[in-house]
């Protein structure tokens, strides 16, 4: 007698992982399309966010007048008084016009670093977060060297418009300053002297504290990426580095998610006063 095939047992073992496949290749792709939606939704959100907080605590107004002189600072007033009312971790407010910028900095508590990694303005649960610095920055921005960290976000904000910046300087690096305005009531302009990217783990993320120790950072800095071949430092710039002004260095993530390299973005103080 022949033995039964064994044909029809074979398709019944093969065709329930079969559909398990298809099942779980469908999950994964509605898994993956629900996330999809959920970071754009908080994109929105975080957009949306900050654009109220730009219109109740930020102010055009018409060309200021120092002493009888134009204020070489952006025509905006900044109420930091009602951030910090708002927000008692609030810090400053940054405006970088070229990397289209305009974003409270936050100061994290002692014992939370990262608070604010994904955490807005307002305390909602956001990947955006908000830009931030570690606590043991000095309030004042009088260290030697500050870093101001934000996001590379794909739709632009934060500082996702640093990496497209940095690839084409020749067309996009136009106007060099950057401000602040403290919560203390005191307005700074910084010079951006250096563009480059280094690892996560770089000596570039030391903050020096003696005189020759911001010398050889300042000079490393600038062997790294200065940005004087596209706009040539004036001489007042040039002795703001040499008599050791202090430095913001502004860190975002290069490259795609995951990865340790960091863009800096790094001024030297050129001018400070009250407001």
């Amino acid at each position: 007698m022949e033995p039964e095939s064994d044909g029809p047992v074979q398709k019944r073992r093969i065709r329930p992982v079969f559909l398990l496949l298809i099942l779980l290749f469908v999950f994964g792709f509605l898994f993956a399309a629900i996330q999809l939606v959920r970071i754009f939704l908080e994109y929105g959100s975080a957009d949306t966010e900050y654009d109220i907080i730009r219109n109740d605590y930020t102010q055009e107004v018409s060309g200021n007048d120092v002493s009888g002189e134009t204020d070489p600072f952006p025509d905006l007033n900044i109420d930091v008084d009602g951030l910090l009312a708002q927000n008692p971790d609030f810090l400053c407010w940054l405006y970088y016009e070229d990397m289209d910028v305009s974003y409270p900095v936050m100061l994290e508590p002692e014992g939370e670093y990262n608070k604010y990694l994904h955490m807005t303005f307002e305390g909602e649960s956001n990947y955006a977060g908000t830009l931030f610095v570690p606590p043991e920055t000095d309030p004042d921005f009088l260290d030697l060297n500050s870093f101001i960290y934000g996001h590379n976000m794909h739709n632009g904000s934060m500082f996702g418009t640093f990496n497209d910046v940095y690839n084409n300087m020749a067309e996009q690096f136009v106007n060099p300053y950057f401000y602040i305005w403290t919560r203390n009531h005191e307005k700074i302009m910084y010079r951006v002297v250096a563009m480059y990217v280094v690892d996560k783990d770089s000596m570039q993320y030391a903050v020096p504290h003696t005189d020759g120790g911001y010398d050889t950072y300042l000079e490393q800095m600038l062997s790294l990426g200065s940005v004087e071949s596209v706009i040539p430092f004036t001489e007042d710039e040039q002795t703001a580095m040499s008599e050791r002004n202090p430095i913001v260095s502004l860190s975002t993530c290069y490259g795609p998610s995951g990865t340790s390299r960091r863009l800096l973005v790094q001024g030297v103080e050129v001018l400070r006063m009250p407001f």
